[in-house]
């Protein structure tokens, strides 16, 4: 094709009012999804249905930019989502009934959030590993708050890793030999 011409398979999705940061996707029986997350304080699903590419919705929550999306293996939802940014918080997200809302929140330690990344094994719990600004990694277990109405995460600090001296940028979760799970972690 012509020089600067995009490939057919190609599409330019654009909606988000700042710079996008993150990214993500996942697949569901009868779609692909990506994941956006930006400067404009919002994370942005988008759904192809094998045809085309199409904006779905937008979540709103956070108040300051926002550094990493991931998806995130869960007993209790098919599909769960969580965003960090520089309002130091990691949001949880579920589809209920079509429609995403936030469903459970988590607090950095003491700066913003640059990484979030699954640790579920085949077990039942749901791990999430999320690494901030000082160069900490730390652990949360996320699972349903009982008694709830509907669903409603309770997320709960497990621990800590330390290691890194300065920002964590970059977190990525492997199974190695099978069963063993790794985190991976990159700084400055």
């Amino acid at each position: 094709g012509p020089a600067g011409a995009l490939p057919a398979n190609t599409a330019t999705l654009q909606n988000h009012k700042g710079a996008v940061r993150a990214l993500a996707t996942f697949a569901t029986q009868d779609n692909r999804w990506l994941v956006s997350g930006g400067c404009d304080k919002t994370v942005r699903l988008w759904k192809n249905d094998g045809a085309q590419w199409k904006w779905e919705q937008t979540l709103r929550g956070h108040t300051d930019d926002i550094n990493t999306v991931a998806v995130v293996r869960s007993s209790s939802t098919a599909n769960l989502l969580a965003s960090g940014g520089d309002d130091m918080s990691i949001r949880l997200w579920a589809e209920t009934d079509s429609v995403w809302q936030c469903v459970g929140m988590c607090r950095s330690r003491t700066l913003w959030v640059t990484a979030v990344q699954d640790l579920a094994n085949d077990d039942d719990e749901s791990l999430l590993a999320a690494a901030d600004g000082d160069g900490g990694i730390s652990v949360w277990s996320v699972e349903p708050r009982s008694g709830a109405s509907g669903l409603e995460l309770e997320p709960k600090r497990k621990g800590a890793l330390v290691g890194h001296k300065e920002t964590i940028w970059v977190l990525e979760s492997f199974q190695w030999n099978g069963t063993t799970r790794l985190l991976a972690s990159a700084s400055a």
